[in-house]
């Protein structure tokens, strides 16, 4: 009988866990799929890309697409732009995120359940809703079209989730190291980036990925606030492919894979680091 109840056991355990590998292989299909399909779009000739039944392998391999995008617009330009705000407002988020972290886990004060509720407040709020009068404001003092404007505009939807997963990290050092190196004459500032910076290296790394991936992607924030060609960003470089009565499949889906690559290279080489982050931070969270 007991063996009986062990191999039930066993064999529930089996087919959930082929249940999962099936949910994960259709989920990995439909995620692949379009990116797929973009990539063979991009080095299909112009006069096939709408052929029915599609092909799988395209017949002739050109690379016109990409010609063609490159030298319709600005595209390295685009890109220049946004990898310069994905770099800059992760690091002024981390920067931010990390001192507001180390205050919520080190410092007992009146009110903080309420404070970290209110951080936590801008995520479950949907962006859109401030645009309209944030332009006004913008460009009332001569944020639009710059840098630092549209690094401001993404720092609330970044900072939550990384002042939340950076103390989480931060709760799990122990105290009693900081103690010894305050007896050893360091300072706040010199604990903070010494003792903590390092031990919670692994959100950190997962954080400005994550924030990065973010910016990167973002769409809305710089078609609003950027009128000048030179400040727009790669999504937006793309939305110019799109015209009113045509829509030129070959060159967006070229600037797509382009867009895609960047961030692809990244996540490659530091997937292993980004996975450790993962695992630990939903452990200590």
């Amino acid at each position: 009988m007991r063996s009986q109840r062990l191999w039930s056991s066993r064999l529930n355990s089996i087919f959930i866990r082929m249940c999962i590998q099936l949910f994960l292989i259709v989920l990995t299909v439909i995620i692949l799929v379009p990116i797929y399909n973009s990539l063979i779009t991009s080095i299909t000739p112009e006069n096939q890309i709408n052929r029915y039944p599609p092909n799988l392998i395209p017949e002739l391999v050109v690379f016109d697409h990409y010609i063609h995008a490159f030298k319709s617009q600005p595209m390295f330009r685009f890109i220049f732009n946004s990898l310069f705000l994905s770099i800059a407002a992760s690091i002024v988020a981390l920067f931010i995120s990390l001192q507001a972290a180390y205050t919520l886990s080190r410092h007992q004060f009146k009110g903080k359940a309420l404070l970290i509720l209110f951080i936590l407040f801008p995520m479950m709020m949907p962006g859109i809703t401030n645009l309209i009068p944030l332009y006004n404001v913008f460009s009332n003092i001569g944020l639009i079209n710059t840098y630092i404007g549209l690094i401001l505009l993404y720092l609330p939807a970044l900072l939550p989730f990384a002042i939340w997963l950076l103390k989480n990290f931060i709760d799990s050092v122990p105290y009693e190291l900081e103690e010894a190196s305050f007896i050893d004459g360091c300072n706040r500032f010199s604990v903070l980036y010494r003792i903590i910076f390092p031990a919670a290296m692994p959100g950190i790394v997962a954080i400005c990925i994550i924030n990065f991936v973010l910016v990167w992607n973002e769409f809305l924030v710089s078609l609003l606030f950027t009128t000048e060609k030179s400040m727009r960003t790669m999504t937006v470089g793309i939305f110019n492919f799109i015209g009113f009565n045509n829509l030129q499949q070959g060159p967006i889906n070229a600037a797509s894979i382009a867009a895609m690559l960047p961030v692809i290279i990244i996540f490659l080489i530091i997937r292993e680091r980004f996975m450790k982050s993962i695992i630990e931070g939903a452990i200590k969270g």
